[in-house]
Formats: structure tokens, C-alpha cells, sequence
């Protein structure tokens, strides 16, 4: 009896180690839906935040959850301008000027301005990134810092004069990252886009724009951003793919 219960032991042992690893992941699709209102908002607002060298007088407006972090991200105004904070960090204001004026100079170069804007925010460790991009225009400037292939970026929008007027921050670094083959990630696609009432005939396409390993809702996704386009008429959207 007892030779007989370590063979049935053993039998079951090699059979969950034979096809107990061979189990395919599924996945799930849905196009990115946009950020949910908290409707009993915040109990403990903020009162004040000190942005670079300066201390702004906050008054709590509303709270919504991150779509990325799934996380409560607080909305306050403070002078002509807005700020959002997310775990006792920044992660946007507009409308305010915490920061030094950069000088003129300073937009000689891509590389002068990263510099520039680096020497006068001295809370971002920037060292984080790995990737800059500048990019100039008759209005405004945007300066962005980013981790290749990952939802890792800060951003910063700035003037003319050399006033920054705008930073948004996103921290939506995963665990880890999905590893799809390109059929897989199609048919999840056009399965998301089906769902959001997409009609397929034979003048349907999509390309694909980008992809980023992301969090979505928490947790660990992989954001794709595409154009879809249907007999001439082109709309964007992104899709968040995790597993089951």
C-alpha cells in the first residue's frame, strides 16, 4: 500500500511538471478609458507645497484616480494656476513660475537647454532618464525627459522668455514586461477596438504608433498607441493589454 501511494505520488508530480508549466498566459485587452472622478474627494487636503524655491497656497478643487498608478490624484488651484499632487508629489501645475528664468543662451542647443532647465529644478534627479527631447516652436517650448520603452517621463513646457509655465510627471514604471508575439497583440487590439463598437469592413486599418511598457489600473500593462484609420477618417487611440 505504501509503495503504491508514492507511485501515485510520484506519477502526479512528473504530470504537474510535465504540463503544469506549459499553461499559455492569457490576456486581456481595453481601449484606455479616462480618469474616474472621486466623488467623495479628499478629506486631508493640502494647504501648501513648496514647487523649487517657492511655497504655494493651495485650495483643493477635486480628486480622480490615475488610469496608470490607480492611484488618488489631488487637484488644487493656487494663484492663476493649477497643481496636482499624487502621494505628497508633484506630478503637474500650470499657470504658476516656480522656477528660475532660463537665459537666452540657454536655447542655443538641445543640449544647452537640458542643461539650462536641469541647473534650476534641483529636486528631479534627472539621471533617471535616459532619453531627451526638445522641441521648438513660434509659441512655446517642451523639453522632455524619458526611459526608453518604459511609461517613465517628465516634461516641461516653457516660454519665449524663458519661463517654465508647465510640468507634467509621470511615474507608471511596471514590474516587469509582456512579452507578445505581433499576432497576439493584433488580435487583441481589434478585439478592444471591437468592443468600443468598431464595425471591420475592408477598408479598416490600424498602425501601431507605439508601444510602452506601462502600470495600467495599478498594474503591470503594455500601452499601445495606434491610428486607426476607416476609408479615409483616422482616429487615435491607445490600448492597455494585461494579463488575465
Amino acid at each position: 500500500m505504501k509503495k503504491t501511494m508514492i507511485l501515485a505520488i510520484t506519477i502526479a508530480s512528473l504530470a504537474t511538471f510535465l504540463f503544469g508549466g506549459c499553461t499559455k498566459t492569457a490576456y486581456a485587452a481595453e481601449v484606455v478609458q479616462e480618469e474616474e472622478r472621486l466623488t467623495s474627494g479628499r478629506e486631508d487636503p493640502l494647504k501648501e507645497i513648496e514647487i523649487g524655491e517657492k511655497v504655494y497656497a493651495l485650495n483643493y478643487t477635486e480628486s480622480y484616480l490615475s488610469q496608470l498608478t490607480g492611484k488618488a490624484i489631488d487637484s488644487y488651484a493656487s494663484e492663476n494656476g493649477e497643481v496636482r499632487v499624487s502621494d505628497g508629489i508633484v506630478v503637474y501645475f500650470s499657470g504658476i513660475t516656480p522656477y528660475a528664468t532660463l537665459k537666452q543662451t540657454a536655447f542655443s542647443s538641445k543640449e544647452t537647454v537640458r542643461s539650462a532647465v536641469e541647473s534650476v529644478v534641483p529636486e528631479i534627479d534627472f539621471s533617471v532618464y535616459d532619453s531627451f527631447e526638445f522641441t521648438d516652436t513660434d509659441a512655446v517650448c517642451s523639453a522632455i525627459w524619458s526611459v526608453s520603452g518604459i511609461n517613465r517621463s517628465i516634461t516641461f513646457l516653457f516660454d519665449k522668455d524663458g519661463k517654465i509655465i508647465s510640468m507634467s510627471r509621470t511615474e507608471a514604471e511596471p514590474q516587469g514586461k509582456l512579452n507578445l508575439s505581433a499576432e497576439e497583440k493584433n488580435k487583441l487590439i481589434r478585439s478592444a477596438l471591437q468592443e468600443q463598437g468598431i464595425h471591420w469592413n475592408e477598408t479598416t486599418k490600424f498602425e501601431i504608433v507605439s508601444e510602452t511598457a506601462s502600470l495600467y489600473r495599478g498594474e503591470d500593462a503594455l500601452l499601445i498607441f495606434l491610428s486607426l484609420s476607416d476609408d479615409g477618417f483616422v482616429q487615435a487611440y491607445a490600448i492597455a493589454i494585461q494579463e488575465k
